[in-house]
């Protein structure tokens, strides 16, 4: 309680100072709402207005993986009146603007532009009302995530799949989501998932002390590759994880680049995270130009500029080179 006391007194001080800053604006305003920390997906973000010369002021806040602080955010946006609002990842987007089937206006924004980036599944954690069109009058999106057919097949490509391994994350909605897609993509592909859900300790957060027996579950199961799932406590824990993956003697595939560049994962097939920044910034370049823009039907931006990397010093860790067919294509990390 006294945490969110002090949150709201620091929200009533900053609102002020935002107001006095903006209140004879000759720019556009943007309010960016982080989940944790300014990291490359929103520097990405910032770069995209700073290459093109193109003159924003952007207020940030970050909710420090706490869903009541970005409550706080909306009602702060609301006060403030941005130009747009971009929300980073699915929790604080889904606070921010609800479900499309739960919308609360007394909770949700529903009167003021909102563009989200980092989101994964955006229609089917019902942020969004298709893949292609967000389907809600205040609300533009992106889609960054490499096809998940297109990752499984990076991984056949390396090595025969039969059994997947995964942990999952079930405080984190996106987690869940990433781990029932994978489940359901292993019946059309013919591999079996191991997903193991990591422990929740009393403090109602993932265990960390869980991690070193889920990997030698998987161990025990025989898995031929780890599947590094859709979860902020893996990401903070990535090189704890993966080293014990390796210890293990199993192999970890990313969709991301952060385990394979700064941690144990051997392959990665990914959008870079500045370019999903830069998706999303050009999404609310388009609101700032048209101000009678659809939201609802204007498309959702995607890419198909994918990347795919090898840590060449986790493959001979594991005793498995890449094949030939991935050596020639994928950029060979040191």
């Amino acid at each position: 309680m006294r945490v969110l006391t002090l949150l709201a007194a620091i929200l009533v001080l900053a609102t002020g100072a935002a107001q006095a800053q903006t209140a004879g604006r000759q720019r556009p305003f943007i309010y960016l709402i982080n989940w944790r920390g300014c990291e490359q997906v929103c520097a990405g973000f910032q770069q995209y207005f700073s290459d093109r010369k193109i003159g924003v002021d952007i207020v940030m806040r970050d909710a420090n993986q706490s869903r009541s602080a970005v409550a706080e955010f909306v009602k702060e946006a609301r006060l403030l009146r941005p130009d747009v609002v971009v929300t980073w990842g699915n929790d604080v987007t889904l606070e921010a603007v609800g479900r499309y089937d739960s919308v609360d206006p007394e909770k949700h924004l529903t009167d003021l532009p909102v563009v989200y980036m980092y989101v994964a599944g955006a229609a089917e954690a019902k942020i969004s009302r298709s893949e292609d069109r967000t389907g809600r009058p205040n609300l533009l999106g992106t889609d960054y995530v490499v096809p998940l057919e297109a990752q499984v097949n990076a991984m056949r490509t390396y090595r025969p799949l039969r059994r997947l391994g995964m942990l999952y994350d079930t405080t984190q909605p996106a987690s869940v989501l990433r781990m029932q897609q994978m489940k359901a993509l292993s019946t059309e592909l013919g591999y079996e998932l191991i997903a193991l859900s990591i422990p929740v300790g009393k403090d109602g957060k993932p265990d960390p002390a869980s991690l070193p027996a889920l990997t030698q579950e998987l161990r025990s199961a025989e898995v031929d590759f780890v599947y590094f799932g859709l979860s902020t406590f893996l990401i903070q824990r990535m090189k704890q994880f993966t080293a014990l993956a390796v210890e293990e003697h199993l192999p970890v595939f990313t969709g991301g680049p952060l385990p394979l560049l700064q941690a144990d994962a051997l392959l990665a097939l990914y959008v870079r995270l500045d370019q999903i920044g830069a998706l999303a910034g050009s999404q609310v370049d388009r609101i700032l130009r048209d101000p009678n823009l659809r939201l609802d039907t204007a498309p959702i931006e995607k890419t198909n500029r994918f990347s795919l990397a090898v840590n060449i010093r986790v493959a001979k860790r594991l005793d498995a080179p890449p094949p030939v067919t991935i050596a020639r294509i994928a950029e060979i990390i040191q």
